[in-house]
């Protein structure tokens, strides 16, 4: 059984959120799966009701689940939205179009095995290396964007050796 750390400066919705993401990234849940339910999910972590609606809420507004009424909530199947403009601007492109400084810090940079949701999403085999990358945008002192990415290195040679803070 899994349990979540009462003493993080993570809030425990947060992790909720974190752990429901992670069981769909690992493939233990997959499109249209119901999730567990809220009583569930409460035995399972040790939390409060109220602390797994906020999550699940989170993370229907985010459009990761969808909830039906009367059946459950379940994961949500991937669309993929582009806004309506002149382009697609990255979040570092954005902020240098208005002229705001902002850092990127590399919190991981390693290699490790794809899980199976990683390795359909990049059509490759499960086991097969990814580059695992997690970098923290901030805007002064305000931590702004957690970025995660998996990146086959078989597509990027040399992407291993990329200064990734810029």
């Amino acid at each position: 059984m899994k349990t979540l750390s009462k003493s993080s400066h993570i809030p425990l919705y947060q992790q909720v959120v974190e752990w429901i993401r992670e069981s769909i990234y690992s493939g233990e849940l997959v499109e249209d799966d119901r999730i567990p339910s809220e009583f569930q999910i409460m035995d399972m972590l040790e939390v409060s009701r109220g602390t797994v609606k906020k999550a699940v809420d989170q993370l229907v507004r985010e459009g990761v689940l969808v909830q039906v009424q009367g059946k459950g909530t379940f994961v949500k199947k991937e669309n993929v939205a582009y806004p309506l403009g002149e382009g697609l601007l990255s979040f570092a492109e954005a902020l240098a179009s208005q002229k705001i400084n902002f850092t990127t810090s590399v919190i991981t940079s390693r290699l490790e095995p794809a899980n199976r949701f990683v390795a359909e999403k990049l059509s490759i085999k499960p086991g097969q290396d990814v580059l695992f990358l997690k970098r923290l945008r901030c805007i002064g002192d305000e931590k702004v964007m957690l970025i995660e990415n998996r990146i086959n290195i078989d597509l990027c040679p040399g992407i291993i050796d990329v200064d990734f803070t810029r």
